[in-house]
């Protein structure tokens, strides 16, 4: 949990300086693709929470069976 608070906080820092990039015209794209590259992390974080415990059990049972 405390490296899902360290991304998290890493993620909010990346939308501040984001936020302090916008009020210059040339930071538009970077704000864009910041905004990308934030939202692929928020799904990579919740598609590896939710398939991390299937894969863990589905190994155990393999290692149990050998």
């Amino acid at each position: 949990m405390n490296r899902l608070h360290l991304i998290f906080g890493r993620l909010a820092l990346g939308v501040l300086e984001a936020r302090r990039l916008a009020s210059r015209q040339e930071g538009q794209a970077l704000i864009e693709y910041a905004l990308i590259i934030s939202l692929v992390a928020v799904v990579a974080i919740a598609g590896l929470s939710l398939t991390g415990t299937n894969v863990k059990s589905l190994l155990n049972r393999v290692a149990g069976e050998v």
